[in-house]
């Protein structure tokens, strides 16, 4: 509630506000949204090193420090070992490493133009309260791409394909997907000629999981709250098994493994929800006590 005016201690003085998931406030705001789920393929081992220094110059980093991480890559070779030969020692050009902790960073500096370069070109982003604007969400190697028609559509994909190009990133085809988002009524049909990308159509789903959120057509929250239920009740197993084993005696003890085993996967997608699904918190943590003190799943709560 926001106080507008008066006596503070009068409800009649004070607004009414509705809290939602910013996914909600970008699909209430426009009559329809395409969100085009781009897979990258091979996008860590695919990063041409000349290309990956000249964008750090371009981002104005110190010299110092890209010698330093040239130098670690350009006396990187490979050589293949076979049962009884080896191959000729090859000099790796492109590719960060595996499993090193500046590989992450280095690839997000790497593709951290491909916004610019869609704002630059004059594509739209989608506008959540007049303020704020998004354009694309952008985590790691997993990319969403926002379009408000399918006009749009079509230009962002060529955008995207353009930028892939120039970077030497190649997008997954048939692991690419279109969702089509909509608050109310009935989705209408994308037509193919709009949803193509170097010569194959995209294929439209009603779901998608991305970050391990399976996000809908429908902008409520109940397919990501279904699943954090199911997983959440999986996780109750577990917990059991653990407990059974170690012989815990104590509600401390109980506590500490609901809030570590189950509370954490229950709650990670909790702000693709929406407040309307505040009432399914409870009943996890009431299959949990039941689990725990092996009670019938039909008895009171």
């Amino acid at each position: 509630m926001i106080h507008k005016k008066g006596d503070k201690t009068d409800p009649a003085n004070y607004r009414g506000i509705t809290l939602i998931n910013t996914i909600t406030k970008i699909f209430t705001s426009w009559r329809e949204i395409f969100g085009i789920f781009v897979d990258f393929q091979r996008a860590f081992d695919s990063v041409p090193h000349t290309l990956l220094w000249e964008k750090l110059y371009r981002l104005s980093l110190s010299t110092k420090f890209i010698n330093t991480i040239k130098s670690l890559y350009n006396e990187s070779s490979l050589q293949v070992k076979g049962m009884e030969s080896k191959s000729n020692v090859f000099e790796v050009t492109e590719g960060v490493l595996q499993e090193e902790a500046l590989s992450l960073d280095l690839f997000l500096l790497f593709i951290a133009d491909i916004e610019h370069l869609f704002r630059s070109k004059g594509l739209y982003s989608l506008s959540i309260n007049g303020l704020t604007d998004i354009l694309m969400l952008l985590y790691a190697d997993d990319t969403v791409i926002f379009a408000h028609s399918p006009i749009d559509l079509l230009r962002k994909l060529r955008m995207l394909e353009e930028y892939c190009d120039a970077s030497g990133l190649t997008a997954n085809k048939s692991k690419a997907k279109i969702v089509t988002f909509k608050a109310a009524e009935r989705i209408r049909d994308c037509t193919p000629q709009y949803r193509m990308y170097k010569g194959s159509c995209l294929e439209i789903v009603k779901s998608y999981s991305y970050l391990g959120v399976n996000i809908s057509t429908s902008t409520k929250g109940l397919i990501p709250l279904q699943t954090a239920i199911s997983k959440a009740k999986c996780a109750s197993g577990a917990a059991m098994s653990i407990l059974a084993r170690a012989r815990y005696d104590s509600w401390e003890a109980y506590n500490k493994i609901f809030e570590t085993m189950v509370e954490s996967v229950f709650l990670y997608t909790f702000p693709a929800w929406n407040l309307w699904y505040r009432n399914s918190l409870e009943p996890v943590q009431t299959y949990f006590c039941k689990k725990l003190f092996k009670l019938s799943r039909n008895s009171a709560d």
